[in-house]
């Protein structure tokens, strides 16, 4: 099975699918071989802190791991992992909130979240700025937010939380508001691409958009698909390891989470998912959010305690 993948980011759920509230991020630095992936230098950059740890994200300089961690007030903040200086700093600090998946704006003056406001179930995007201040509204119609990956400063990918199983994946305009439905019953899962970026952003019709993501089966297993904002809409691509719920993508193949494992699947013709080995490190457990630093050296991994 041959894979073309992509340079692209990840994006992850809030908590809609029963997170684990007890959890450590972890770096692990990572060499690529055509057949395989090998691991080295683990790192657990939360053992100061115990409880909920969880969506590591790398800043596109490679400075930082933007994170999400529980705080004494019961809700989650966000903060900011320095990787030279391997030191965390609290940014946001909203005792009656709680703030997820963070990430730098696309025009880098600020920073994105997912925020469960007062009443603990709108769920909508917000920005802060750098330093954790003066939050803002991204899209105010916009209630049910689960996750969501910004492809432009006004074109986004969000996870809109439905009734059960009906979880929609939403391509947005946040400037007319314009949506295309991308599929239902996903997982937690995806990731979107801009293929060809238009000199005006005027509705996602000019843009070539692609965007991976997983697909709840009725036999409740999981596929990789692939969608694009053009002719043959949808195409199936592979089968995710038992329990795989969390992906990355590398210049060699993909990386697939389930419990205690950590499976590949190689770009290489007729490859298959295999468990790879993690010798010197077998306390990580319970593996699931996954990230790559923009070198594609080394990932985040968040895991449980």
């Amino acid at each position: 099975m041959r894979l073309v993948v992509c340079i692209f980011l990840t994006v992850h759920s809030l908590c809609s699918f029963g997170q684990n509230m007890n959890t450590d991020i972890w770096t692990l630095d990572i060499e690529l071989k055509p057949d395989s992936v090998y691991f080295s230098n683990p790192q657990n950059i939360t053992s100061g802190h115990k409880g909920y740890d969880n969506q590591p994200w790398f800043s596109p300089d490679g400075k930082y791991i933007f994170y999400t961690a529980m705080t004494e007030h019961s809700t989650t903040d966000i903060f900011r992992y320095e990787i030279e200086g391997r030191k965390s700093i609290q940014l946001t600090t909203t005792p009656r909130t709680s703030e997820y998946s963070p990430r730098i704006t696309t025009d880098g003056t600020g920073i994105s979240v997912v925020r469960v406001e007062e009443d603990g179930t709108t769920q909508r995007l917000w920005r802060f700025d750098l330093n954790g201040k003066k939050p803002k509204k991204i899209a105010p119609w916009l209630d049910s937010v689960g996750y969501y990956q910004f492809l432009s400063g006004e074109l986004i990918v969000a996870f809109i939380l439905g009734p059960a199983e009906q979880h929609g994946l939403r391509l947005i305009n946040l400037k007319t508001k314009e949506e295309q439905v991308i599929c239902n019953h996903v997982g937690r899962w995806f990731s979107g691409h801009l293929l060809k970026i238009p000199t005006r952003e005027t509705s996602y019709e000019n843009h070539t958009i692609g965007v991976y993501y997983t697909l709840s089966t009725a036999s409740k297993s999981l596929l990789l698909d692939f969608w694009m904002n053009g002719p043959d809409m949808a195409r199936k691509l592979i089968q995710l390891p038992e329990g795989a719920q969390d992906l990355l993508a590398l210049t060699t193949g993909w990386l697939a989470s389930s419990g205690d494992e950590i499976w590949f699947l190689s770009n290489q013709p007729n490859s298959d998912w295999k468990p790879l080995p993690r010798k010197g490190f077998p306390s990580l457990k319970g593996i699931s959010r996954m990230a790559i630093h923009p070198n594609g050296k080394t990932i985040a991994l968040v895991c449980s305690e």
